[in-house]
């Protein structure tokens, strides 16, 4: 995220997020010109949170993403990518 687009956040605005973290695992495989990294990471809906949205935003910068599964099933672009639709 560049500097012109980060958006402060205060104390006082936030929420409990929509989303939790159950599981996080990284591998990582380090070349001479690029590097790798294969993420598997799983969510549950928190049930805290006021937001009934159906969406997770993944953000990230400089970043090529080669694929995406839910419930273990691949998904097209088209299928998850809002600027595609």
């Amino acid at each position: 995220m560049s500097e012109n687009t980060h958006k402060e956040i205060y104390r006082k605005d936030y929420t409990p997020p929509e989303y939790l973290v159950t599981a996080t695992e990284l591998l990582f495989q380090l070349f001479k010109e690029s590097t790798f990294v294969t993420s598997h990471v799983c969510y549950t809906r928190n049930t805290d949170s006021n937001k009934k949205t159906k969406a997770i935003f993944l953000e990230g910068e400089d970043l090529i993403l080669k694929s995406i599964k839910l419930n273990n099933q691949l998904l097209t672009i088209v299928s998850f990518c809002s600027c595609c639709r």
